[in-house]
């Protein structure tokens, strides 16, 4: 009996092992996805910023085309 504890106590020790090993492989993928995330997140932002600016300047040259177009002025 004292046989079979012990080999199902290493048994044990050997799952909690494999188990630990996984559990960290598996953390330390999910902080390298978190981190691509937040990044990922930032150019987006960023991207938008430079998208919302770019439609204001488009806005502005459409007004200043009608404006011209309104005054006689050319471009």
């Amino acid at each position: 009996m004292d046989v079979t504890a012990e080999i199902v106590g290493n048994n044990v020790r050997a799952f909690e092992d494999k188990f630990n090993y996984f559990k960290e492989l598996i953390s330390n993928r999910i902080a390298e996805l978190e981190k691509k995330l937040q990044r990922v997140e930032a150019e987006r932002d960023q991207l938008h910023a430079e998208n919302e600016k770019l439609k204001s300047q488009i806005a502005e040259s459409e007004n200043l085309k009608t404006y011209s177009k309104e005054n006689g002025i050319i471009m």
